[in-house]
């Protein structure tokens, strides 16, 4: 039997608005301070491929999220609140 890190709530997954943040900003190439929660990633440069990699990235991460699920959403704060609203699959 597995357990979830301890800080990982209900969710059952480790992955916090931190980790998602450097993510988006080492795909913008930028620094994860310049992303701010309510940023439209759109146009901060975010394209399509990059949403959908991050969407890959934190499904392995144990997050229950899809690629079209983020494309309905533009901002970090929208992203998070998505993940940390669901539990992870079983």
């Amino acid at each position: 039997m597995t357990t979830a890190p301890p800080d990982a709530g209900a969710r059952g997954t480790a992955l916090d608005i931190e980790q998602m943040r450097a993510a988006v900003a080492g795909l913008l190439g930028c620094a994860a301070a310049t992303v701010a929660d309510d940023d439209d990633l759109l146009s901060l440069g975010m394209d399509s491929i990059q949403v959908m990699r991050l969407a890959s990235q934190w499904r392995r991460s144990g997050a229950d999220i899809t690629y079209a699920e983020l494309l309905e959403r533009r901002s970090l704060r929208q992203w998070w609140a998505l993940v940390d609203a669901k539990p992870a699959p079983a």
